[in-house]
């Protein structure tokens, strides 16, 4: 589990989600989001790795400079006992970082594309209420992050793209 104060920030979860499904040089992270100073993100980078959301799985010399081949450790979940130390202030600042990078998110998709096709490209957008006691949603919490973490482990592929999950549990009363 990932402490909360390490992930979610705005610049952090922007290179989360830049590096997410995928094994990508420092540079073309640079370029992936270049609206973040290089020395911001640098930083930022560097207290992921530390924090160990993100890895380095390779480093090669490229014009006498060391680049480094940065991925993802494992989906960024959150333990129960990072959610008992946080106020409500935390959790709501939490919640609008969140919901802020997914609108950020979409705004990529949108504007990146000549024609986004939702269909074709597989995005989803959905809210449902379920009715389950504590043990039914633990288990399906449970087999989520089984999920996840499987799916975390593909290495690039033919055929495969980086895709953005995320979803959030709260009670609808």
């Amino acid at each position: 589990m990932v402490d909360t104060d390490l992930i979610f920030h705005p610049v952090r979860l922007r290179i989360i989600a830049a590096v997410s499904g995928r094994q990508i040089t420092t540079r073309e992270l640079s370029a992936s989001i270049p609206e973040i100073p290089q020395a911001t993100l640098y930083r930022h980078v560097r207290a992921l790795i530390e924090g160990g959301v993100l890895e380095v799985v390779a480093e090669r010399q490229i014009r006498g400079v060391e680049e480094r081949v940065l991925r993802i450790t494992s989906p960024s979940l959150i333990s129960p006992q990072d959610l008992r130390r946080k106020t409500g202030a935390d959790l709501e600042r939490m919640g609008t970082v969140f919901v802020s990078g997914m609108l950020a998110d979409i705004r990529r998709y949108l504007r990146g594309k000549k024609k986004p096709d939702p269909f074709r490209d597989g995005v989803q957008v959905s809210k449902v209420t379920l009715l389950l006691d504590d043990a039914e949603l633990s288990e399906l919490n449970g087999r989520i992050v089984e999920l996840l973490t499987a799916a975390a482990k593909h290495n690039p592929a033919a055929g495969r793209r980086g895709r953005i999950f995320s979803y959030t549990i709260i009670p609808s009363e």
